[in-house]
């Protein structure tokens, strides 16, 4: 079985082309590899940065854990706890009891699946037209720059609803910005007092929407989201909404806003 991981995982690195290093870890432990730049041996450890974080976090994993590593150069390096320590290049010394940290972006041997989060599943209350108006939202990322989600709440009038998807520009930073676009309800007229005449005026728009909003994420799990909203409105809405704009019956009519705005918090579901 070695064998044939280690052969696996070198003809994957070798298509694929990446300046990267390979963690393959033991199977009794965690089966599978961390895609990886390392930068130190020791005697006790593998010290590296996620591939994708090549400036970020140092992590580490313990020698006894690991089988082998594949190198971006090709080289392979077996480990036994016989080893004398290796030092791959020069980095500031790390003391060695920040060790033990829980290793991150394992992948089961050949998938090498560099949005290794993926999918995220997040659920959470909020206002807007992409939360069904006062509601709750459901939202699906089944990659990292992509989310479609759907909602649904009290518009004023009845039920609301909407479903979409959204572009994440930078999904894995601590604020990212998103564009949106959805179909479902985006306006509401709803008389306040009035008769079974005026009444008759009450209707739901429904209709693309498209828009933009901002994730900020709070702790390393949830996020709140505040958005900007475009409503394309249908015909049969803007002739009613005129209607009873004429109507000398009603006292007042407010204003259709051409933008509207939403936000709410996110919970993220565990997988």
């Amino acid at each position: 079985m070695k064998k044939i991981l280690l052969f696996t995982a070198f003809i994957l690195v070798s298509v694929m082309g990446f300046s990267q290093d390979f963690i393959i870890l033991k199977k009794d432990v965690k089966p599978g590899m961390i895609s990886t730049i390392v930068t130190e041996i020791t005697p006790t450890h593998v010290w590296y940065r996620l591939f994708r974080e090549p400036k970020g976090k140092i992590y580490s994993v313990p020698k006894s854990d690991v089988e082998s590593i594949m190198y971006q150069d090709g080289r392979v390096e077996l480990f036994d706890q016989s080893d004398e320590p290796t030092t791959v290049s020069s980095q500031k010394e790390v003391k060695e009891e920040k060790a033990d940290q829980e290793y991150p972006e394992y992948q089961e041997p050949g998938s090498f699946n560099r949005n290794s989060k993926y999918p995220k599943f997040y659920l959470g209350p909020g206002f807007g037209l992409d939360y069904g108006g006062y509601g709750g939202k459901f939202e699906y990322l089944p990659i990292k720059n992509l989310g479609v989600f759907a909602s649904a709440g009290y518009n004023l009038l009845n039920l609301g609803w909407n479903v979409g998807g959204a572009y994440k520009i930078l999904p894995d930073k601590k604020v990212s910005p998103n564009l949106m676009m959805m179909f479902g309800y985006n306006a509401v007229y709803v008389v306040i007092g009035g008769n079974s005449f005026t009444k008759q005026y009450e209707t739901t728009s429904y209709g693309v929407t498209l828009g933009a909003n901002v994730d900020i994420k709070i702790g390393r799990n949830n996020k709140i989201s505040a958005g900007l909203l475009i409503p394309f409105r249908s015909k049969k809405f803007k002739d009613n909404y005129t209607r009873a704009g004429n109507d000398p019956n009603l006292e007042s009519i407010v204003a259709l806003s051409p933008i509207l705005v939403s936000a709410g918090f996110n919970f993220e579901l565990k997988k």
